[in-house]
């Protein structure tokens, strides 16, 4: 998804905005998983994911942790 979206994505924001809101877009990460690997509907509440998900990616050396986003490094 990242790479499909020039290099980042919002992480999302399930604690204060339910799926398809403003703050947690499908095209957010924490929305695509809730939407695409859970199968949750559009205006349900979402369990929030986003922190183990940007540390693994971080850890991994995939992603930078910024602000609201999550940023792919450039491919070794």
């Amino acid at each position: 998804m990242l790479k499909e979206k020039n290099g980042w994505a919002l992480k999302g924001d399930a604690m204060n905005y339910k799926l398809g809101e403003s703050g947690l877009p499908i095209d957010s990460i924490e929305g695509r998983i809730a939407f695409k690997v859970y199968g949750k509907q559009l205006g349900k509440n979402v369990f929030r994911r986003i922190t183990p998900i940007a540390c693994i990616l971080v850890w991994a050396d995939l992603c930078v942790n910024q602000r609201g986003k999550l940023v792919l490094l450039n491919e070794k």
